[in-house]
């Protein structure tokens, strides 16, 4: 297939699939300072770049929808593969397929022109014996940084639906070698589009666990601060003669060019922050049996999905007034549970954890292939169970887990129709199952997943 990248026609190769070139280079500094003190610093440097090309179905019709959506009167011939030069409608597609079936295919295709990053972690720990109980400290610093520079190509191709799929010629010029034109995936005029950001993330945290007798406690604060500066560069249409015969055919207009004569640029100049933090505990009731609990704070960080996004920044980069709750999701969680160790149930040792957990979860998401981009909000609860047993018995090892999960939407400005059903890919029942025997020198082991 044909990019037109930067004005100009490039050919591709969809079979280049993924395609990544990483150097890196990462090391780590441990010593003693005195008084129990232990430092350590850990670093890694990364060069990034290469390629993704893959194809996405978009659009399914069938053969006697080519007239509604093509235009009155044009009709369709195979490109390539067998049967190329042949009619396409229902009866040839259904003798060649057993179908009567076209798709329309987003071919993604991103430059990935730099991915390197820079990720440091600097902390100190020592640990404290005050009779009654043990102090575990540590303290840190960690520091990364990340850039992120795309371009975007992404094609739209006209198929069959098959075992062997062929491409798809239009009469009425709407197509090259099968291609509905040119950086028009998923019939968006937007598909130049450039990124060239660096994110740096700057978090100091500290830690602690106490130990007395039955009971340990930790707790742990992190402060997160997130820079985000650059900018995104979206693209304006041109007729271009892409294959060079002197007439400029309908596949060869309206063309997504991102070469200096952009339609719309988006300054990106901002800091975000978020204070996380854990508090756990765990107490021993008895030596074979333990109650835990925990409740955390957290948050990610979103950042190219909201470029665009009048309602989170300003012209000039900066956040808007309510421009936070579009970068930073927060979620809450907190869990109680009983672990159990014993040999007497069974032969060997049987170890039992069950845990109940609540979570309430934030996502702020933008559609980035409308113009303009649609940003919209969704929270969700999660509630549910999850159990593990192991049992080890000789050489014989058996792990098992069962969760149940009650999740729902509790609030969508993009679909409000979907609020109180259960989120996409959620399912209310996730179990596993694996076995491990030694024999000698090897091991035997076989594994169950699944859903329900």
């Amino acid at each position: 297939f044909i990019s037109v990248i930067d004005g100009v026609p490039v050919q591709r190769d969809g079979a280049d699939g993924i395609h990544v070139k990483s150097l890196s280079f990462g090391g780590e500094f441990n010593a003693e300072a005195g008084n129990g003190w232990i430092v350590n610093d850990k670093f890694k440097v990364a060069k990034i770049s290469g390629d993704f090309i893959a194809p996405f179905t978009d659009v399914v019709l069938d053969a006697s929808q080519i007239a509604s959506r093509y235009g009155a009167g044009v009709t369709a011939t195979y490109f390539n593969g067998p049967h190329a030069g042949q009619a396409v409608n229902a009866t040839t597609l259904r003798a060649n397929n057993g179908n009567d079936l076209l798709q329309e295919i987003a071919m993604f295709d991103t430059e990935i022109k730099d991915a390197g990053n820079f990720a440091n972690d600097l902390k100190v720990s020592n640990s404290f014996d005050l009779g009654t109980y043990k102090v575990d400290l540590t303290m840190g610093y960690f520091h990364m940084s990340q850039n992120f520079v795309e371009a975007w190509h992404w094609q739209q191709m006209l198929a069959d639906v098959g075992d062997n799929t062929s491409l798809i010629s239009l009469s009425n010029g709407a197509t090259q070698g099968g291609q509905l034109g040119y950086n028009k995936g998923f019939n968006w005029g937007g598909n130049a589009r450039n990124y060239d950001f660096k994110h740096t993330a700057d978090a100091p945290y500290i830690a602690a666990t106490i130990k007395a007798d039955k009971l340990t406690i930790d707790a742990s604060v992190r402060r997160d601060s997130i820079k985000q500066q650059g900018v995104q560069t979206e693209a304006a249409t041109k007729n271009i003669d892409v294959n060079g015969d002197g007439i400029i055919s309908l596949a060869e207009t309206g063309i997504s060019v991102n070469s200096g004569i952009n339609a719309s640029t988006t300054n990106i100049n901002f800091k975000v922050d978020h204070t996380a933090y854990s508090l756990g505990l765990n107490y021993k009731i008895q030596p074979d049996m333990a109650v835990f609990g925990r409740y955390s704070n957290g948050a990610s960080f979103n950042s190219e999905r909201q470029y665009g996004n009048s309602a989170a920044t300003n012209p000039s980069g900066n956040l808007t007034a309510k421009g936070r709750e579009f970068f930073v999701d927060v979620v809450k969680q907190y869990e109680i549970g009983l672990k159990w160790q014993t040999t007497k149930v069974l032969p060997g040792k049987l170890n039992l954890a069950t845990t109940y957990f609540h979570a309430d979860t934030e996502e702020s998401q933008t559609n980035t292939t409308s113009i303009p981009p649609v940003p919209y909000n969704i929270t969700y609860t999660s509630k549910g169970l999850e159990t593990e047993v192991i049992w080890k018995y000789n050489d014989l090892t058996l792990n098992g887990s069962v969760t149940y999960t009650d999740a729902v939407i509790n609030s969508n400005t993009l679909t409000p129709t979907n609020v109180g059903h259960r989120p996409r890919r959620q399912a209310p029942w996730i179990y596993s199952l694996s076995a491990d025997y030694k024999i000698g020198k090897f091991d035997l082991g076989a594994n169950l997943n699944g859903t329900a």
